[in-house]
């Protein structure tokens, strides 16, 4: 997988994440509100994260996400210096 690829299975992720005014926006907390707004400056700036974007990517990875979305992450991760 190529570092493109990987930012766009993270740019639809990210897409899928429900938003404060979606049908299960019970659910909506800050956590998602964190999430979400951390992932569209990653995605915005795609290359040379910083420390603390890295971090974000690392601790999304703890989460219980589809091994696609995780490998891109990973991928992210590795080949973004």
């Amino acid at each position: 997988m190529t570092l493109e690829e990987s930012y766009e299975i993270l740019e639809n992720y990210y897409q899928n994440i429900y938003g404060m005014y979606d049908d299960n926006w019970i659910d909506y907390d800050l956590d998602v509100a964190f999430t979400k707004l951390q992932l569209e400056k990653i995605i915005q700036k795609r290359y040379k994260l910083d420390h603390q974007e890295k971090m974000i990517l690392q601790w999304l990875l703890e989460e219980d996400m589809e091994p696609k979305v995780c490998e891109a992450i990973r991928v992210i991760l590795e080949m973004d210096v």
